[in-house]
């Protein structure tokens, strides 16, 4: 089995590329580099790119969010859907970092795996009680439908306020597509700690405790230090 991994980046984030790497390439699996329209995401390695992120914010009901991201995301199941090598594609952001090596292939049966977080908004502005952050994990016959509907609901304007973890939820509640928590961790908005980054410190030493394999919101030399001793490479 496959696996390619997309990873979306900026050109901001070249250093966090260069911390993360070795922990991408511990996956083994084939690395689609996710860029910016102009081409000047700069990568450790050469690797396959795919340049059509959209840079700048737009204000929302939900604040303001990344412009583009909604549009990144399909074309990336575009991208996996034309290249029949891969079984699966995984999709990260920069300040993903792998702790251990991940299951070695999907488990297909059309499931999409998915990080999972509990609605924190008011009631009434997104349409789900859930939302997936990164990893996002999907098979081929998973991909084919999240694509399709997407697109579909993408041009009807149903973007949920283009939160880019927000909508993949939205398009799986609408149309049954099945999803799985897999063991990856992304931090709450919510923690009760003296700080933000004690709850950090405390909650993703817990996740790597308990399994997870890739922590979300790594984004500092500080955080890359603190779980560095308990990466199993």
């Amino acid at each position: 089995m496959s696996v390619l991994l997309a990873i979306i980046a900026t050109p901001q984030d070249e250093a966090l590329l260069k911390r993360h790497w070795p922990y991408f390439k511990m996956t083994g699996w084939d690395i689609l580099g996710c860029g910016t329209r102009k081409g000047h995401t700069k990568w450790p390695e050469d690797v396959q790119r795919l340049d059509t992120g959209k840079l700048g914010r737009v204000t929302t009901a939900a604040g303001q969010v990344i412009f583009g991201l909604l549009e990144q995301e399909l074309d990336i199941w575009q991208y996996f859907l034309e290249h029949r090598e891969y079984d699966s594609v995984c999709v990260v952001e920069g300040d993903n970092l792998f702790v251990r090596k991940p299951p070695t292939e999907h488990p297909g049966y059309g499931l999409y795996l998915v990080t999972l977080l509990p609605n924190y908004s008011r009631n009434g502005l997104f349409s789900t009680q859930y939302y997936f952050s990164t990893p996002r994990w999907a098979d081929r016959n998973c991909a084919e439908k999240l694509h399709k509907y997407g697109s579909e609901m993408f041009r009807r304007g149903e973007v949920e306020h283009y939160v880019s973890d927000r909508w993949p939820a939205a398009i799986c509640q609408k149309h049954h597509i099945p999803w799985f928590a897999q063991p990856a961790w992304s931090p709450s908005p919510f923690a009760f700690a003296e700080s933000s980054d004690a709850a950090w410190r405390r909650d993703s030493t817990a996740a790597i405790k308990l399994g997870c394999y890739c922590l979300h919101s790594v984004k500092h030399q500080w955080q890359l230090d603190w779980v560095r001793p308990a990466i199993q490479l």
